[in-house]
């Protein structure tokens, strides 16, 4: 059953302000109020995670709202997070008449890290972290703010459907290109269901060998 990590009500004063600081592993799911909003009004919200607990925080998404924003019941709720060292929510006025606006943070899913690291990527493919072998749901996320230009990262799944030798092994998740800037630096996957083998993997072309920040995480219902 999902539960409220945070909640409350902020009163914009026209900085970015940190709302919400919240330090553990979960599948996170921001909403907002946005019955305050209006003509004249812009209202900027980020979401931002590391991967290592000694990492950097980086932005994983800003929206910004202008105006009057038609939503059911004045809710709008952002994209579930997946996070394995918690997550920082910020919002920032940056025009009109400061307002109340009212949030909250739900946690949708316990996440475990099941392995971690910062390993160098270079043109050959090589597994991050370990082979995951008992039928868990498991995502990928990585911290891309040192590839360099001219660097393509191909970030894999390998897989199989059955049991024995690995059927077509490869599902790519995705391949982020040359410096990138927030929201991007973050790259997760979608959660993917390994019942018999998940593995993932990561190579480079172009460019130059870079060092990368992952965790490898799985998902699982609140209170199992």
């Amino acid at each position: 059953m999902a539960t409220i990590a945070a909640e409350g009500q902020t009163l914009a004063d026209g900085t970015e302000q940190t709302v919400a600081t919240i330090t553990g592993a979960g599948v996170y799911q921001v909403n907002i109020n946005m019955i305050n909003g209006g003509s004249g009004k812009t209202l900027v919200m980020r979401g931002k995670q590391k991967v290592l607990a000694a990492g950097s925080l980086q932005t994983t998404f800003e929206e910004t709202f202008t105006g009057t924003v038609v939503v059911p019941d004045g809710i709008l709720a952002f994209t579930p997070m997946i996070c394995p060292e918690g997550m920082t929510l910020t919002l920032e006025q940056t025009a009109g008449t400061l307002v109340n606006w009212a949030w909250n943070v739900i946690k949708l899913m316990e996440v475990t890290v099941e392995s971690s690291g910062s390993p160098t990527i270079t043109t050959s493919v090589a597994t991050l972290g370990s082979i995951i072998t008992d039928n868990k749901v498991l995502a990928l996320i990585t911290d891309h703010k040192n590839q360099p230009a001219s660097t393509a990262t191909t970030l894999r799944m390998i897989t199989k459907v059955r049991t024995g030798t690995i059927d077509t092994p490869v599902a790519i998740l995705v391949t982020p290109t040359g410096v990138l800037t927030a929201p991007d630096i973050i790259q997760q996957s979608i959660p993917l269901v390994a019942p018999f083998h998940g593995e993932f993997a990561a190579s480079r072309s172009g460019g130059s060998d870079y060092t990368v920040e992952f965790a490898v995480c799985s998902l699982s219902v609140i209170g199992t």
